[in-house]
């Protein structure tokens, strides 16, 4: 080369290459503080360019990622039979999985905004809620079963409840506190069925409870009698009768005490899904090795 000047290049912080301007010809007269600085600023913008062109890139490429992973969450959300609510702080709904249609029979867009209040029966349940929303905002899980909830038709439900807080994606989980709690998310299962279910067949049970124990009271004494009153062999055979009343009697007590331990909330506790996850996802590949 007969001349050259050039300036570097430099792009978060590092050396990307070089601007120059070069001739084969020699240059008769040597540079001047213009020309550099000209040089370096053409150098700077062009770092600068590159640094913009690629912070875009990355922006659009994190755009697309979220917007990938939002799009999972919301059909995650949608294939569950299950409702998802979030509510800010105060009590107001921020959103509302579609399933709520079929739930509370209000639209998304209808409770948006909305206090969740709204969905209340009455004072009772807003109170409980209430004691069940402090707990979440001191940073604990809260649970609750047969909520009642108020449909837009202004009929109950029963719904089996479980909130979780939601804090401030700045703030790393490590140092998090109660100050850094931003909402409130619910997922709400309709429970109504069941607790009708379960209603009918304590009924039941007690009724067959009852019949049975006064039935086997009178085989049993019967029983009793005839084995006092009989031959040694024949009074055999109706101590026999009388055990075995004596064992479905105590059966009926058996089941009365299974039912009521049914009844007993189960105590819930966090699970990582992870390993479920991993071993269903083996299954299926090893069931369904052609498909994605």
């Amino acid at each position: 080369m007969g001349a050259y000047i050039g300036a570097k290049v430099i792009v978060g912080g590092e050396v990307y290459g070089t601007a120059c301007f070069a001739d084969t010809e020699p240059r008769e007269d040597p540079f001047v503080d213009a020309e550099r600085f000209f040089v370096e600023l053409i150098a700077r913008l062009g770092g600068q360019a590159i640094e913009r062109r690629s912070y875009e890139r990355e922006l659009a490429q994190h755009e697309e990622r979220l917007n990938e992973q939002e799009e999972i969450y919301r059909a995650v959300i949608e294939a569950n039979f299950d409702s998802i609510f979030r509510f800010d702080t105060d009590g107001m709904f921020t959103y509302a999985s579609e399933s709520v249609r079929d739930l509370l029979g209000y639209s998304p867009a209808e409770l948006i905004g909305q206090p969740v209040t709204i969905t209340h029966p009455d004072a009772q349940t807003s109170e409980r809620t209430l004691k069940h929303r402090s707990q979440i905002l001191s940073g604990e899980p809260a649970e609750a079963q047969d909520l009642p909830l108020k449909k837009k038709s202004g009929d109950i439900i029963y719904t089996d409840i479980r909130g979780v807080p939601i804090y401030d994606g700045s703030v790393p989980e490590s140092e998090r506190s109660e100050d850094d709690i931003v909402g409130i998310q619910i997922l709400i299962r309709d429970a109504t069925e069941r607790r009708q279910r379960e209603g009918l067949i304590s009924v039941i049970n007690r009724v067959l409870r009852h019949n049975v124990r006064n039935e086997m009271s009178v085989i049993r004494t019967w029983a009793e009698v005839l084995a006092e009153d009989m031959d040694a062999e024949q009074a055999t055979k109706a101590t026999a009768i009388r055990a075995a009343a004596t064992r479905l009697l105590d059966l009926t007590e058996s089941a009365q005490q299974i039912e009521q331990n049914r009844e007993i909330s189960p105590e819930l506790e966090l699970t990582d899904i992870i390993p479920l996850v991993n071993r269903i996802v083996t299954e299926c590949e090893t069931r369904y090795p052609d498909v994605s």
